[in-house]
């Protein structure tokens, strides 16, 4: 009984186990299905990964190629809108090679940069970003002075070249300084200072006799010695003396890059930046404050009388610089604060040109001549220099694709220009052995033509084409891609001119003419109509002048471009007579202040006018003036005749002494000019004793 029960027992056992595997095979199965998919994800997404960073690496490449002007030789990169070069950059990285990279010059010194990884044949990364040429010194280097702030003109200055800057204030009396040139209010695009910095610590770097000094350092200089300095970084401040007696000559011969200041003992010595004979030019970059002046703010850099500086060169400072060296030489020497000022006083007829962020300072009694500057020069743009000062990355985005299967790449084709030559690469990744391409369906623009990956030709027809394109491989896999190319037409962009004044002491209109498209090489002409009498326009688009003659002024400018496409524009400039607002008597009230006084005589024909007036003083009617305050009865602006307006001037002055004092009026009108004139003369007061 008992061993037919156990029996029976064992085969119900038999029976659950088998139930209980069936169960665990229905559970398990896809258990271990999803560990599997999850693991394949996993490695995946592994994959992806290392492709990303393989990929992004070939930027990273491409960047520094860019940097370098590199690819496989100097100056090789690619320099036509649409044209692409690709190339091996020889990129591994944990087992993922880069199998295509390249860069396209998009536009404008606007490069495109490409690079595409795979880890087997169904999986791939491909990365694409942007990236920009700085080439900000062009311009500045186009004028005598530049500033996005604001250039003062001391009295009996000589100034031969432009002045470009939103703010001008030039003496009261034509008779006290010479200027030939024209006043530019035109947006000034300014360098950055970040990039700049890599651009000469990159020479400095590719030198092998560079040195690298940590901490200050000083250059002494023996009597009628002559020193040759190699490229150097000096992570501190730099002091060069000269000697005792006689003098010395320090000449460099590359970048020299401070992080602090650079100072001088005030002894002889000519500091040598360059030489016309053998084309060679270096700078003097410099990061931080260094020399400070008894009741000045702290200079990166002050060059006394005592120091001759000879170009060709550069001084580039973050900060502010104090230039007054003795100048003997016509070489060109460019010097620029990139965020701060310059005071300019150089001892002799400086050749050159210079820019500050905040302010520049012609002092009285000196003079700056304009000439075209050697193209040898060392700064960013320069075609002599194999360095370019670039964005990092404009942008930046990435996508998986299949290796096995082909991916064109080129999305987004270049814009064209009627009648100018057209050249635009085609890209693609995957597949096997080279590619064929083809259009269809659709046609190109009028004009264009695919020869081998390249459309090419010159458009005759303004619009946009869509169209696709096909490319197949070797393997005979193909795939096909929506494009659109548009051609554009010449066009005059400037929609409207600035009106202008008589009568104001020291004004001088300019405005710039633009246009957009054709090849850029653009002539300016006036085909109908007459400017204002004492304007005119130049064949570069500037019109400019001072005005002599209230009236409307309609007229019609055509430009021309290099292969002869033209653009007309009717434009029109009103000359206003503009207000007068002049100064009365002051009223001094204490030992150390006083209310000076003011009132509006006119306003002018200009619509709607609007005055701001301030006060400026001066000791007894000689030198700059020291101070400068808002008026502030009534509230401002002023629209009435009559109205007086006054302000006192605060515990600054000093008692019983002369000073002489003016008005200083901004005046703007509804159309959108303005102007900034001092009317009335100057007017004596004395503080009490």
């Amino acid at each position: 009984m008992f061993k037919k029960q156990y029996r029976e027992q064992k085969g119900q056992a038999f029976i659950i186990v088998l139930i209980l595997m069936l169960v665990s095979a229905l559970l398990i199965t896809p258990l271990l299905s999803y560990q599997y998919s999850g693991w394949t994800a996993t490695k995946r997404n592994e994959n992806r990964m290392m492709e990303l960073y393989t990929a992004d690496a070939g930027i990273e490449d491409a960047l520094l190629k860019i940097r370098t002007k590199n690819i496989e030789s100097p100056n090789d990169l690619p320099d036509t809108i649409g044209e692409a070069v690709l190339y091996d950059p020889g990129i591994s990285l944990n087992g993922r090679t880069i199998d295509e990279a390249g860069i396209t010059y998009v536009n404008e010194n606007t490069f495109k940069m490409f690079a595409a990884a795979a880890s087997s044949e169904d999986s791939g990364t491909y990365v694409m970003a942007y990236t920009k040429i700085y080439n900000f010194f062009t311009n500045l280097l186009n004028n005598a002075i530049t500033s996005p702030g604001y250039v003062e003109v001391g009295n009996n200055s000589q100034i031969i070249g432009d002045i470009q800057t939103p703010d001008l204030d030039l003496p009261n009396n034509p008779n006290l300084y010479d200027w030939s040139g024209n006043w530019k209010t035109d947006p000034i695009e300014w360098p950055p200072y970040a990039g700049i910095d890599e651009f000469y610590m990159q020479q400095i770097r590719d030198n092998g006799d560079s040195e690298f000094i940590e901490g200050d350092y000083t250059i002494t200089l023996a009597k009628n010695e002559v020193r040759t300095i190699d490229p150097m970084y000096i992570d501190g401040e730099l002091e060069i003396r000269g000697p005792n007696n006689g003098s010395a000559e320090l000449i460099l011969s590359g970048p020299v890059y401070v992080t602090g200041g650079v100072s001088f003992n005030n002894k002889n010595l000519t500091l040598r930046l360059g030489n016309t004979s053998d084309n060679t030019s270096s700078a003097i970059y410099l990061e931080g404050q260094g020399y400070s002046l008894t009741g000045i703010p702290k200079y990166s850099i002050y060059l006394p009388p005592t120091v001759t500086l000879v170009g060709p060169g550069s001084i580039i400072s973050e900060k502010a610089i104090y230039f007054r060296p003795n100048i003997t030489t016509e070489d060109f020497i460019f010097v620029i604060s990139l965020l701060a000022k310059v005071n300019f006083q150089p001892g002799g007829d400086f050749v050159g040109s210079i820019a500050g962020d905040v302010t520049v300072n012609l002092q009285p009694g000196n003079s700056i001549e304009w000439t075209e500057p050697p193209p040898y020069l060392n700064l960013p743009g320069s075609d002599w220099y194999d360095y370019n000062v670039v964005q990092e990355i404009l942008s930046w985005n990435s996508h998986f694709y299949d290796p096995s299967q082909i991916t064109i790449t080129s999305a987004d084709l270049a814009a064209g220009n009627k009648n100018v030559p057209y050249s635009q690469d085609l890209t693609a990744i995957g597949g096997i052995g080279n590619y064929s391409w083809y259009i269809t369906p659709g046609t190109l623009p009028a004009g264009l033509s695919l020869i081998g990956n390249i459309i090419t030709g010159t458009p005759t027809t303004i619009g946009t084409t869509p169209f696709e394109t096909t490319v197949t491989d070797e393997a005979g896999r193909s795939t096909v891609q929506p494009l659109e190319i548009t051609v554009n037409e010449l066009t005059v962009t400037t929609t409207g001119l600035a009106n202008g004044w008589v009568d104001v002491p020291g004004y001088v209109y300019s405005r710039q003419l633009e246009a957009t498209s054709g090849d850029g090489n653009y002539s300016w002409s006036l085909i109908s109509g007459s400017l204002p009498p004492g304007l005119t326009l130049a064949s570069n688009g500037n019109i400019s002048g001072t005005p002599t003659t209230t009236d409307n002024y309609s007229f019609t400018v055509r430009v021309r471009d290099g292969v002869s496409n033209t653009a007309d524009k009717p434009l029109s400039i009103t000359i206003y007579q503009p207000p007068t607002v002049v100064t009365n008597d002051a009223d001094p009230i204490g030992f150390t202040n006083a209310t000076l006084n003011g009132i509006v005589e006119n306003l002018g024909n200009a619509p709607n006018v609007r005055i701001w007036a301030a006060f400026e003083w001066r000791l007894d009617g000689v030198g700059s003036y020291s101070g400068n305050i808002e008026a502030s009865n009534p509230a401002q602006p002023m629209t009435t005749v009559g109205t007086s307006f006054s302000a006192n001037t605060g515990n600054v002055l000093t008692l019983s002494t002369s000073y002489y004092y003016r008005v200083k009026a901004l005046v703007s009108a509804d159309d959108g000019a303005t102007v900034e004139q001092i009317t009335g003369g100057e007017k004596f007061f004395k503080t009490n004793p």
